[in-house]
């Protein structure tokens, strides 16, 4: 999710639809506000910076969305996509991106969306058999519960949430383990092993469960999935029900 930082406005000189080319910080002197502003730089944004920024123009016209900061020439690429409504955290007066003046001003400021959660839970829907012994295996979670944004997708059983910090939980059932021998769940950042916990089969019918948890931060683009290893006696499987879920939130 975009970033927020203090008392950051700026004028700016560009002319029409493009990147924005940030100028000096508003002084004192400067409507709308009596008090003096600061550079997006002095105010702690860094280059790559993902920005709420609102535009205020001579005209009357107004533009708020997220934006990414590039340090060499203070520049802002401006949100792409409708600017009806229609895509949370950006919108303008004129419904498309504002052909910009030369003389706007440029803030960095908060909206609603940034003030709001993304979560999502997710729980198995049918028994996941064939659970191959020693071999990392995805977990598959089919039934959604919520799902801010739709950022989860049910059938990949991947979450990719909005950039910055997330939290993920994982639980599972299974059958058939060897009584005494690990369970290891973990969850898989963009294919790759990410984090991971180690539990044991503890029934004397094989029955195991593990939990996992992780803070981390994300791109945007990151996808987190769930995965599973178990020494099977025979034919492991892991059944639907609420013992098996997936869930997370942004921070």
């Amino acid at each position: 999710m975009a970033i927020l930082k203090n008392r950051a406005g700026v004028a700016t000189s560009t002319v029409g639809t493009g990147p924005i080319t940030l100028g000096v910080a508003l002084t004192s002197a400067t409507q709308p506000n009596a008090a003096s502003w600061q550079t997006f730089a002095a105010a702690g944004v860094a280059n790559g910076d993902r920005v709420r920024y609102l535009i205020l123009d001579s005209n009357g016209s107004w533009e708020y969305g997220e934006a990414v900061y590039t340090a060499t020439g203070t520049v802002l690429a401006r949100a792409s996509g409708a600017m009806d409504g229609s895509v949370p955290g950006q919108k303008s007066s004129t419904g498309a991106l504002l052909a910009l003046t030369g003389t706007a001003q440029v803030f960095i400021t908060a909206v609603a969306e940034d003030l709001s959660r993304v979560v999502f839970t997710a729980v198995s829907s049918v028994n996941q058999t064939g659970i191959v012994t020693e071999t990392f295996t995805k977990v598959n979670f089919g039934s959604v519960g919520i799902n801010d944004g739709s950022y989860y997708n049910a059938g990949t059983s991947r979450w990719i949430p909005p950039a910055g910090r997330c939290q993920l939980e994982a639980s599972i059932s299974a059958n058939n383990v060897l009584l005494g021998t690990p369970i290891i769940l973990g969850f898989n950042k963009n294919g790759a092993s990410y984090r991971s916990s180690i539990s044991a089969a503890v029934h004397s019918g094989g029955m195991a469960g593990a939990q996992c948890s992780v803070i981390d931060t994300c791109n945007g683009t990151d996808f987190y999935e769930v995965v599973a290893w178990m020494h099977t006696g025979s034919t492991a499987n892991i059944p639907p029900g609420e013992s098996t879920f997936f869930q997370g939130a942004t921070l």
